[in-house]
């Protein structure tokens, strides 16, 4: 390989453990397989309260507000989220140990980077995509906060809470009860959201790791003779022809090589986060169709439907960064053919055009990311969660109307 290499290691997996930390505090991840019986006990405590006790308790008010059309709507606005987010949490507690050895592949030798130019690449789709998490992530709490206030701000002799949770025999609108609820509720509402972003976080990071990777064997390709010759340079050999011709063979092999590392590497993405994937995109469906239903309801400009705004982007952000990375992972390893025949190979010898050819062949199957293993992530997904969520829309308007 060609060491005008960077001269420290690029370690993929440090982007993560801001993340992982995260998500370690809430239960939903654990860096060791064997962890202290002192965390276990607090993992089951943590998961109970803030994930299984919040769903049933939402869902328990879910079934009983199906007496007005709007009334089960705004209920299910929240309850949609909540629900995916608890099944969300179950996945990924359940599949700790696969994600353990998904962020253990990211340091492999064969995915270090040749120069500094294609560290650049990887490091840049990465930050990118980390900047956009970070981003939808403050979007996710500021409109959890903005749902926190809203019952403090509209009609407040209500006593709503933020959710409103069902609840036994407790009457939440009389003291301390009610304190109580909100405060217990709010923290839910933040938690909910900042975890909820941080679960979808790990996934769309390996996604931009991918076209990182695929970036940097499109360079490499490309430019396969003239880093033959610097290979050969550095070395101390003698630059001949013959010499650069063997050097460009072994990195034509290194570069198919590496494919099919990232090929078994978006397998196992695609295994763990297949259902997760498609649990992103009934949300976003269903969540959409719902807001906008109460956003054609709502008076302009009222808290409500700044709160409605904000919830509306956040979807939208959530389910349009899957559908991009997916498809530019397309996009970027279907063209690898193309640039494999770019590269300036007339006059190499026979044996190294064969290769060429069995690795043009091998380059012409796209990497694909599927929900469910068998919705595809690519923007006509996008576009047709897009027009479903209208569907719904305009079924719920039709028979609100009637």
């Amino acid at each position: 390989m060609i060491r005008e290499k960077s001269k420290e290691r690029l370690v993929i997996s440090e982007f993560f453990k801001p993340f992982l930390r995260i998500l370690q505090i809430f239960s939903c991840y654990s860096p060791v397989p064997a962890s202290s019986t002192a965390y276990k006990m607090y993992s089951v405590v943590e998961v109970t309260l803030l994930i299984f006790v919040p769903c049933f308790l939402k869902t328990v008010d879910v079934l009983q507000s199906f007496t007005e059309l709007d009334e089960a709507l705004a209920t299910l606005l929240i309850y949609v989220t909540f629900f995916i987010y608890t099944l969300k949490s179950i996945s990924l507690i359940t599949q700790k140990d696969d994600v353990r050895k998904l962020v253990r592949c990211l340091d492999l030798d064969i995915f270090q980077p040749r120069n500094t130019r294609q560290r650049n690449f990887i490091k840049g789709q990465i930050l990118t995509s980390k900047g956009i998490l970070t981003l939808f992530t403050a979007g996710g709490c500021f409109t959890c906060t903005l749902l926190d206030l809203q019952p403090l701000l509209i009609n407040r002799q209500e006593r709503n809470g933020p959710i409103n949770f069902w609840y036994p025999v407790v009457n939440t609108t009389k003291s301390p009860a009610y304190e109580i609820a909100y405060a217990y509720e709010s923290i839910v509402s933040i938690t909910h959201a900042f975890t909820h972003c941080v679960l979808d976080a790990i996934n769309i990071i390996c996604m931009a790791f991918i076209i990182g990777q695929l970036h940097s064997i499109e360079d490499t390709l490309i430019n396969l003779r003239s880093y033959a010759e610097k290979e050969v340079n550095i070395k101390g050999e003698p630059n001949t022809t013959e010499k650069i011709h063997v050097q460009m063979n072994i990195l034509l092999i290194e570069c198919v090589s590496k494919h099919r590392a990232l090929r078994r590497f978006a397998n196992d993405l695609n295994k763990i986060y297949t259902n997760n994937f498609f649990l992103i995109l009934a949300n976003c469906m269903l969540a959409l169709a719902f807001l906008m239903y109460k956003m054609s309801k709502a008076a302009t400009l009222d808290f409500t439907f700044i709160f409605m705004i904000f919830y509306f982007g956040t979807m939208m952000t959530l389910v349009f960064m899957c559908n991009w990375y997916g498809n530019e992972i397309i996009y970027k390893s279907g063209n690898l053919h193309t640039a494999a025949y770019s590269m300036d190979w007339p006059g190499t010898p026979i044996s190294f055009q064969k290769n060429l050819l069995f690795t043009i062949i091998h380059l012409q199957v796209p990497i694909k990311l599927y929900a469910l293993n068998f919705f595809l992530l690519c923007l006509e997904s996008y576009i047709s969660v897009v027009k479903t969520s209208w569907s719904y829309f305009v079924m719920l308007t039709t028979v609100s109307n009637n």
